[in-house]
Formats: C-alpha cells, sequence, structure tokens
C-alpha cells in the first residue's frame, strides 16, 4: 500500500515533465504503512525543487514534509513545511516560507507544488 504512494508521487511529477529536465527520488519503507521518500527535481530554468515526506497511508496528514523551491542560485522562492515552529500562523504547524517571511499554508501535496512552479516558470516565459 505504501509503494502505491511512492508510485503516485512519481507519476504526479512526470505529468509535469515538460517543464524539467531532471528528476531523481528515492524511498524508504520503514514498514508497510509508513516510510520515507525524498526528490529533486530540476526545472528548465535551473531553479530547483528539493523535497521530502514522512508518511504513514494509515493517517490523513504527513508525519513530516517540505517542499524547498529555489532559484538557479539556490536562493528561497518559497518553502512550505510542518517543523513545529511559528506558532503564530493560525494554520500551525503548516506554514510557507517565501522570501520575505511566512505565510498561513495549508498541507500541501506535490500535485499543489508542481502547479505552483508551473505557474511560476510559464509567468517567466510570456
Amino acid at each position: 500500500m505504501l509503494e502505491i504512494y511512492f508510485t503516485n508521487i512519481k507519476s504526479i511529477v512526470q505529468n509535469y515533465s515538460p517543464i524539467f529536465v531532471d528528476f531523481s527520488s528515492n524511498t524508504i519503507p520503514y514498514d508497510e504503512f509508513e516510510g520515507f521518500v525524498a526528490g529533486k527535481i530540476v526545472f528548465l530554468d535551473g531553479s530547483i525543487l528539493d523535497f521530502a515526506e514522512v508518511k504513514n497511508i494509515k493517517v490523513q496528514p504527513k508525519m513530516k514534509y517540505r517542499y524547498h523551491y529555489m532559484d538557479k542560485d539556490k536562493n528561497l522562492i518559497f518553502r512550505y513545511d510542518n517543523a513545529r515552529h511559528h506558532k503564530e500562523i493560525d494554520t500551525f504547524p503548516h506554514h510557507k516560507h517565501i522570501a520575505n517571511g511566512i505565510e498561513r499554508s495549508n498541507e500541501p501535496n506535490i500535485e499543489t507544488i508542481m502547479k505552483e512552479i508551473e505557474n511560476i516558470i510559464k509567468s517567466k516565459i510570456k
């Protein structure tokens, strides 16, 4: 069952193959329900997404996650995570780091992240 979750992440990323040049990932199952997935995606403009999740498929929220998106010079564009800081955010522990601060956020998924990046890349092309 966990393998289906990991395969789904890879499949969603592959749906965005027109906007990236490289994708690698690693999965580590802890047992049949819980495990770790991490990946790196390099996009056409040189920007990079590094992501990691710890997921138990019996539980809706991810146990831990981070989606760190940066430009080709490794400057932060955004980072979603659920690190247990920023208790002042009403969506705690979920939040989004941007260049000039922190924003509230719900727990994202890889599809949401890829769409956001696709929109950023498309806006540069216009």
